[in-house]
């Protein structure tokens, strides 16, 4: 398909040059008035135009005949194919309705698991706890050839040849070990005091966008615990990093995954978003290099591991993504859902009032201070282990909000059963996490938040094998857990102690099943917050 776009463009490149050529020739030989050569040249290019166009959509059927022609048939013991789709794209549906996609290619199949095309690509939708534990604990089902699926195919390998995912992973263990997370704790803690400060109400009252505030405090979090000090004192470049990388997040899209090398809308802002990022990044290691400074911080463990400046750049890209979107959103959701739950609020705030009294230092009896200064004495490990109700509403935000799907591509050189059928080898095998989380065999009423449902003696989680994904399984835990589990602390308990709050409106936002990732809400939702003096 690539020749022949390439040789499709190289032709029309040719005849216009052609063409001017000519009419510079002809102003040789006879005088020519100043607006000659672009009115000959339009009327030109205007009655040649019908064949210009014709040739255009020969080339172009002519490719996308030979791409649909490419594909790969499905093996007689894979899935049977889902009775929709369209020429050359395949299911649509994928990227614009994706769990209705999913539920209702599984409903019509009685395994319920079937195959389709993404472009030219062989998948395999898949359902039910066998699936879970094949895309989540089976070596044969590669992970990184999934993720690299949705950026255009491309291989991710550093500049030496190794994974990039081991790459990342092995630094990111190193950035996050306990005893880095314990000794940047008070300048986590003083990083989230000074946003409420920044919060607080000046009047009676506030309103803000908890997508835009939470998200803020929680870009500090992540520059301060695996990115760097200089970006960490920098709003302004956070502020433009965050940009940028909801760009990059955006930016995937049915024509990057299908025609990776088309130079589509989507695929030009990731370019240009991903480009800022990368150069920003680049700008503070070359800067660090050259003072020769020394900072105890994540760039350092990176740097000290000596790897090449481009693959650096890409730890650090990798680490802003992983360390904000997902900690982004379910930590603004958090919010908005205690703010239509009284109850659990409730619970909530006492929870973090017997914490913080608890470990408050106070070496003078009758100074009594804030909730929010007792807050700064409480020890990592408490923060960790003593907020197991704070925990409970975590968990149950990430359930309805961690969105879409698992892809691990078959890359064994051979096909993998499951249950009666195969996924093919080069197949991508798929799993949509809502088969699991908005289950009514598994979670009573799923769709609403409900975080009692993990209490003993309900346990709904625990209903069914590996009923609960909001944090990876088996092969595939998230590296991030720990930090993400204290960040959703500390932001929720501090936001407790200083602030009540209520929805402006009558209704959350409603819950997108459809969406291909976490999202910031589709319709802006605000907070109305007012001081709590305690």
């Amino acid at each position: 398909m690539d020749g022949m776009i390439s040789s499709g463009d190289n032709c029309l490149h040719f005849s216009f040059s052609s063409k001017l050529l000519t009419y510079l020739h002809l102003s040789k030989d006879a005088p020519l008035s100043p607006s000659f050569l672009p009115t000959a040249m339009a009327w030109d290019l205007l009655y040649s135009w019908p064949a210009l166009a014709l040739a255009i959509v020969i080339v172009v059927l002519s490719a996308l005949y030979g791409y649909q022609s490419g594909r790969s048939p499905f093996p007689a013991t894979a899935p049977p194919v889902a009775d929709e789709g369209v020429p050359v794209l395949g299911m649509t549906r994928f990227f614009t309705n994706r769990w209705d996609f999913f539920s209702d290619n599984i409903k019509k199949s009685k395994s319920g698991y079937f195959s389709y095309w993404i472009g030219s690509h062989r998948m395999v939708g898949l359902s039910g706890a066998e699936a879970r534990h094949l895309v989540f604990y089976n070596p044969d089902m590669n992970m990184e050839e999934g993720i690299n699926l949705l950026f255009g195919g491309t291989t991710r390998r550093t500049s030496e040849g190794e994974s990039f995912n081991s790459f990342f992973l092995r630094r990111m263990a190193r950035a996050l070990k306990g005893d880095r997370i314990a000794k940047a704790l008070p300048d986590l803690l003083s990083d989230v005091k000074k946003w409420i400060e920044e919060m607080t109400p000046t009047g009676e009252s506030a309103i803000t966008d908890p997508f835009e505030s939470v998200y803020a405090v929680i870009m500090q979090l992540t520059t301060r615990m695996v990115l760097c000090e200089e970006l960490a004192n920098d709003k302004a470049k956070q502020k433009s990093l965050v940009r940028w990388n909801e760009m990059v997040e955006n930016s995937t899209t049915a024509a990057t995954i299908i025609f990776p090398s088309l130079p589509s809308w989507a695929l030009l802002t990731r370019l240009y978003g991903g480009t800022r990022i990368y150069l920003t990044f680049d700008e503070v290691i070359k800067q660090r290099q050259k003072s020769g400074n020394r900072i105890d911080d994540a760039l350092q463990i990176y740097l000290d591991f000596k790897d090449a400046t481009h693959d650096t750049v890409m730890l650090l890209t990798a680490s802003l993504f992983s360390g904000l979107v997902n900690s982004g959103v379910n930590g603004s959701w958090i919010l908005l859902y205690l703010a239509k739950d009284a109850k659990w609020r409730q619970t909530v705030l006492q929870e973090v009032r017997t914490v913080a009294d608890k470990y408050a230092a106070t070496s003078e009896p009758s100074k009594q201070k804030t909730l929010i200064e007792k807050l700064e004495d409480i020890p990592l490990e408490a923060w960790e282990t003593e907020f197991p109700m704070t925990y409970l509403c975590f968990r149950e935000t990430i359930r309805l909000q961690t969105v879409g799907s698992v892809i691990r591509k078959n890359s064994s050189g051979h096909d993998v059963a499951i249950g009666s059928e195969v996924v093919p080898d080069g197949a991508y095998a798929t799993y949509h996490l809502f088969d699991a989380h908005l289950n009514p065999a598994i979670y009573t009423n799923p769709e609403v938040w409900d975080p009692a449902r993990y209490l003993p003696g309900r346990e709904e989680d625990k209903s069914a094998p590996d009923g609960y994904l909001g944090w990876g399984l088996g092969r595939h835990l998230c590296a991030g857990m720990r930090f993400a589990k204290l960040e959703a602390n500390m932001v929720t308990a501090f936001w407790m102690a200083a602030f009540d709050w209520d929805v402006v409106g009558e209704e959350l936002p409603a819950l997108n099943v459809n969406a291909s990732a976490a999202h910031k809400p589709l319709t802006p939702v605000k907070l109305r917050y007012w001081r709590r003096d305690e």
